[in-house]
């Protein structure tokens, strides 16, 4: 990995959550997610932090994605919202959501990435300026 790769690497790295998502993948995460400490269907922040930067990393590598922005408005979008659905079960432990993020990003249907279409749509309203949260 040359240097501008781990530059590039180190700012999706630190993507930092929203603070006030309660639609987006990050809300769904902190209200879905299984924690085993407290027994109950809500996280604590550090692991709902390292589910976030599990995701950036995916969805960066996934499309090939290297702005930040993009990465983040994807997750806070309703595209993120559904991604994280879909990664739910009940007593979804936070391994699990992580190992299945790459399994579910990659997912196809005849042949096409089933959230290329989505991130798309958020790539170019990022890149556009027309993205609004």
């Amino acid at each position: 990995m040359n240097a501008n790769e781990k530059k590039n690497m180190n700012n999706i790295k630190n993507i930092t959550p929203p603070t006030d998502d309660v639609y987006g993948f990050w809300g769904t995460v902190q209200t879905n997610s299984y924690c085993e400490e407290t027994d109950c269907n809500h996280i604590d922040e550090a692991a709902a932090n390292r589910i976030w930067t599990a995701a950036c990393l995916q969805v960066a590598k996934t499309f090939d994605e290297k702005d930040p922005d993009v990465i983040r408005n994807f997750l806070r979008s309703r595209w993120g919202r559904h991604l994280a659905d879909e990664l739910f079960t009940p007593g979804c432990h936070e391994k699990n959501l992580i190992a299945r993020l790459a399994e579910n990003l990659n997912e196809r249907r005849y042949g096409v990435l089933v959230w290329k279409s989505g991130f798309r749509e958020v790539k170019e309203a990022t890149e556009n300026g027309t993205w609004t949260d």
